[in-house]
């Protein structure tokens, strides 16, 4: 059977079990053209369940305008935006946590009355917003002074690494805090948690740099923000309700390692972050969406 018509059947039996008629999920298979474009709607279909064909239909057009527009989109402000994911978790509407991916792992939180930035990196505005800044270790697309300098304002309090200095923006915060692996703190009043974040096998992010990945409880719930790491025997032992963790291989754990660690933790949601600039791309999204197990929920940037 070849990759296209396996992949259109899966396709199919996805549309089918969510009540829609057969002939559908062949239109929509005719459409989509490519065993990559078929993937991305299945994934859609595992994520969203969508109620009517509509959408179903929707959502092709939408990929297929992607495919054709993409490389003049990806050039453009709106392809590098943040897409802001809400997740709900059971919450009311006005309580909901928002967690918003722009570029690497710059990651932006808001929930419990605060605005939480992580790594944040190529800024395109400057918003003053952050009550707390984290950065898990000091390497420049996580550590940018230049973009710290555009989020902070009056009173952010800034997370560091022990072994990192910041000497750079020490005069833009009101205060600085240093954490180690493996330790729990309450800054600014969140709860954080901290998981040693390093390579392996890989000269990039020693063991010894004391570099982190922190755990948030913000609204209830706990987000894992892994940073730059291999699926190590700490980062096996989170809990979590929410992961984002690295997938561009090269400096950090690759799709597939990722997947594995997603499918030992077991979040409710997994966000693929670290890919689709600077390392990584959008197929390896698609191959992690494809190995994380039911009934964690992938969302993606791209």
């Amino acid at each position: 059977m070849s990759e296209w018509t396996d992949t259109k059947n899966q396709l199919v039996e996805e549309i089918v079990g969510l009540g829609f008629p057969e002939q559908l999920g062949d239109e929509v298979a005719k459409n989509l053209g490519s065993p990559k474009a078929m993937r991305r709607m299945i994934s859609y279909l595992r994520e969203v369940k969508p109620k009517k064909a509509e959408l179903v239909v929707d959502e092709m057009l939408a990929i297929c305008f992607e495919i054709e527009n993409w490389r003049d989109k990806k050039e453009s402000q709106e392809a590098n935006a943040a897409i802001s994911m809400f997740l709900r978790y059971g919450l009311t509407e006005e309580d909901m946590a928002s967690i918003e991916v722009f570029i690497q792992n710059s990651i932006r939180i808001t929930g419990e009355g605060r605005r939480i930035y992580i790594d944040p990196f190529r800024m395109e505005e400057e918003p003053h917003d952050a009550d707390i800044v984290f950065i898990t270790h000091d390497h420049y697309d996580h550590y940018s002074p230049e973009d710290i300098e555009k989020v902070c304002k009056g009173g952010t309090v800034l997370v560091i690494p022990a072994k990192m200095k910041a000497k750079e923006v020490l005069q833009l915060v009101a205060e600085v805090v240093s954490v180690i692996p493996g330790n729990h703190y309450e800054i600014s009043g969140i709860s954080v948690d901290t998981v040693a974040a390093y390579n392996k096998h890989k000269p990039f992010h020693p063991k010894h740099a004391g570099w982190v990945g922190y755990i948030l409880t913000v609204d209830g719930e706990r987000i894992y923000i892994a940073g730059d790491t291999d699926a190590t025997d700490e980062a096996m032992q989170v809990r979590c309700d929410t992961a984002l963790v690295p997938i561009g291989g090269t400096f950090t754990m690759d799709a597939k390692k990722a997947a594995e660690l997603i499918n030992v933790i077991k979040p409710k949601v997994a966000i693929p972050v670290h890919y689709g600039d600077l390392v990584g791309s959008k197929e390896d999204a698609d191959v992690f969406v494809g190995l994380v197990k039911e009934p964690v929920r992938v969302m993606r940037i791209c």
